[in-house]
């Protein structure tokens, strides 16, 4: 039995004492107003069993199911709203329109009864709504609000009881009345978060941020061009397409499996993710040039200065560009570092006067399918014309 299950088990246990407890003071005391909501409370029973069966059989699959039945727990949530409408149809009818006549033999019991009843609803709604929230679970958060339903229900019969005392005798109605609207706001809301999921709208902003977030945590996704998911249940269904900037499809394939597991660590109670991944279209390629000065280029590479960043497009120098290599002064690691800033750059070649001996270099060059080329020249001038005329 998970967590959730034994929240709801818990939740059965409740209200039974407190239909127990309400009705037995109700009838010691006279007071028709615990008695109803006794009555109330009995009600309740029912709606807490529904929502046992629908947390325990919305996590199963089946062939007939193979997605599972998670929005069994929405079912259970909007058939918990209309609860919570009918709790507030119940005050309306029994405290606004109700003609019969309250006549009271034990008042401070009926009072400190039902306070204590309030008391124990108000912690209980409370520890629910909070595992409700930790587990994502709507049942459970729809079911914490049914009980805060109840304990305004409760907070209304106590007011009258006080209002008795006082001899004010539209106290306990204008009060009602409140209440009622209350109660009726938290059933709208249990109901329109349960039809959003069952009619498949979009997960929330925060969760699409977050995907957004770790998805570009990868240097190989040049664009995000979607983003989108569902709920069900307690679960998340989340999907994106992608474009990377690798062409090896078992390369790509690895990279989204990656992305993907790294969503479902970070991102709470998610039952599947799905990225689409497309192959980048490079209308244009980007070469980089180790450099010496701005005119000559450099016999080394991790300690070069300066890298010429050249644009080209149909064979064209469309763009050129002088950066400074920001990782020249590494104590450790310059060759990895440098390599590891160019591909970030979107750089798709690399031209130096001579081999890179150092593999880690190298392996980062491969991994990020960036061509190495030698060239005999030592002016860019010259190194550029011979891109242009290949």
């Amino acid at each position: 039995m998970n967590r959730k299950e034994k929240v709801v088990l818990l939740g059965i246990f409740v209200n039974i004492f407190l239909a127990t407890f309400k009705l037995a003071v109700g009838f010691v005391s006279g007071s028709i107003g615990l008695i109803a909501d006794g009555i109330h409370s009995s009600s309740d029973i029912i709606a807490s069993v529904a929502l046992f069966l629908g947390v325990k059989l919305s996590s199963r699959k089946s062939k007939r199911f193979p997605f599972g039945m998670y929005k069994l727990e929405n079912l259970i949530s909007l058939f918990t709203s209309f609860a919570i409408f009918f709790a507030g149809y119940e005050i309306l009818r029994e405290i606004l329109f109700s003609k019969t006549h309250y006549e009271l033999k034990h008042i401070w019991v009926a009072i400190f009864a039902e306070c204590a009843a309030v008391l124990i609803t108000y912690l209980f709604s409370g520890y629910e709504s909070r595992i409700g929230a930790e587990e994502e679970s709507p049942g459970l958060i729809a079911d914490s609000r049914h009980m805060r339903s109840d304990m305004l229900s409760s907070l209304i019969i106590v007011a009258g009881l006080i209002g008795t005392l006082f001899h004010f005798s539209y106290f306990d109605k204008i009060a009602a009345l409140i209440v009622a609207i209350l109660i009726f706001k938290a059933g709208y809301e249990v109901a329109l978060d349960a039809i959003r999921v069952l009619l498949d709208a979009s997960v929330d902003y925060k969760t699409l941020d977050k995907m957004k977030e770790i998805i570009e945590r990868s240097p190989f996704v040049k664009e995000i061009k979607e983003v989108n998911g569902r709920n069900s249940g307690s679960y998340k269904f989340l999907e994106a397409i992608v474009t990377l900037k690798v062409k090896d499809l078992e390369k790509a394939h690895r990279i989204i499996s990656e992305i993907e597991s790294e969503i479902k660590k970070d991102i709470p109670h998610v039952d599947s993710v799905i990225i689409h991944y497309e192959p980048a279209e490079k209308e244009e390629n980007i070469i980089a040039i180790p450099l010496k000065t701005p005119e000559k280029i450099s016999e080394e590479f991790g300690e070069a200065p300066y890298f010429m960043l050249v644009r080209i497009k149909n064979g064209k120098a469309i763009k050129e560009e002088i950066v400074k290599n920001p990782n020249r002064n590494s104590e450790r690691g310059k060759g990895i570092k440098t390599a590891e800033w160019l591909a970030k750059n979107g750089v798709d070649k690399l031209i130096i006067r001579k081999e890179i001996k150092s593999p880690g270099p190298k392996y980062v060059f491969e991994d990020y399918e960036i061509e190495l080329a030698i060239t005999d020249k030592q002016n860019v001038e010259d190194i550029i014309k011979e891109i242009e005329n290949k």
